[in-house]
């Protein structure tokens, strides 16, 4: 969408929840609204690196586990291997181990590395806005419940 010079606007309802935002304002075309917008307030700065690598290796490599225990498990009951089942699970414990904890691991330094950006802003809420001759009218048709619009319409 390309970018717009902003309205001049007032704030219908804000909610917490961009998904929120975005119904009412399906909610308020649906009835023939157009000039709608949804913009962020409450900016606050938000920490985006985890300096810890070790513990995101670790919590992968018990997903990397759990996924080759499975698929030892998968594998004892459909090959005809040499080995005996229990060996067959274990290799698929260590080996889904150790790849789990390669992919956290670089995962992780891929996300910490020096220039990424440390932190971002993002809004605590969002608010759904609208020209301001048309408040009443939105306010109106949120406060009131979908079914009745159809029934007046008809």
């Amino acid at each position: 969408m390309p970018h717009q010079a902003p309205l001049e606007s007032s704030v219908i309802t804000s909610t917490e929840q961009y998904e929120d935002a975005l119904r009412t304002v399906d909610q308020l075309r649906s009835y023939g609204m157009k000039q709608l917008e949804i913009t962020g307030a409450g900016l606050r700065m938000v920490d985006r690196r985890n300096a810890n690598v070790a513990r995101a290796s670790g919590v992968s490599a018990l997903s990397g586990a759990a996924l080759g225990l499975a698929l030892g498990v998968f594998v004892t009951l459909v090959a005809d291997t040499s080995m005996t089942g229990l060996v067959v699970v274990f290799w698929g414990l260590v080996y889904g181990a150790i790849l789990g904890a390669l992919v956290g691991f670089f995962k992780a330094l891929v996300h910490n590395r020096p220039e990424a950006p440390a932190s971002e802003v993002r809004p605590t809420e969002y608010e759904v806005r609208c020209a301001p001759a048309d408040v009443a009218v939105a306010k109106k048709l949120l406060s009131t419940p979908p079914d009745l619009h159809h029934q007046e319409a008809a």
